[in-house]
């Protein structure tokens, strides 16, 4: 059973952590991981998962540079230039039109004193974004991922969703919209937070 292309950890990582030895729960336990790790990149601006994005499109502005909306970006294989007005192929740059110059920042740069003509979504492009397996950015993100996954888990096997306070001694609950994230998930993802000025 395989999951969403930014799920930041596997099912069988997902099982360990919760002590699930079957496959009664992995649907749900999916969703909760997609769910989880598209709340990690909104949260950071970072893309933890490591994936092909093809032929997306990004705003020309008229430079030589172009700033990519997803980081970090392992490598640029194919830009196309379209016109905005027909979608037409304006030109294909060759692979020795650009450099990828900060990876960090998502941050192409043509060569030969070329530039991005300006235009809306007239720039396509096909790159790899995401950490390396052996970043400790992704093994930090795993391991607050699996922290809140096990929070989660768990209160809704117990039926505690919302549950503040249990009163044992006379049966009574306290109910309370329950917070996003656990306070140690949210500073750790705020102390991975990209702060890439675009």
């Amino acid at each position: 059973m395989s999951g969403s292309p930014i799920d930041i950890v596997t099912i069988e990582e997902a099982r360990e952590e919760l002590f699930e030895k079957g496959n009664q729960y992995d649907d749900a336990i999916l969703r909760r991981i997609a769910a989880l790790s598209h709340v990690f990149e909104a949260e950071t601006g970072w893309s933890f998962k490591q994936r092909v994005l093809t032929a997306r499109r990004v705003d020309g502005e008229g430079q030589y540079f172009l700033l990519l909306p997803f980081v970090p970006v392992q490598s640029v294989s194919a830009i196309e230039i379209r016109s905005e007005m027909t979608d037409a192929v304006v030109s294909t740059l060759a692979p020795t039109d650009f450099i990828l110059k900060d990876a960090e920042r998502g941050r192409i740069q043509l060569l030969n004193g070329q530039c991005f003509p300006p235009g809306f979504r007239n720039v396509l492009v096909t790159m790899t974004i995401g950490f390396l397996a052996t970043d400790e950015r992704l093994a930090r993100a795993k391991a607050l991922l699996l922290e809140q996954l096990s929070f989660d888990y768990h209160t809704w096997q117990n039926h505690e969703q919302g549950i503040v306070a249990k009163s044992f001694s006379d049966g009574n609950v306290s109910f309370a919209p329950r917070t996003h994230l656990l306070q140690k998930v949210q500073d750790g993802l705020d102390a991975l937070r990209s702060w890439r000025v675009m």
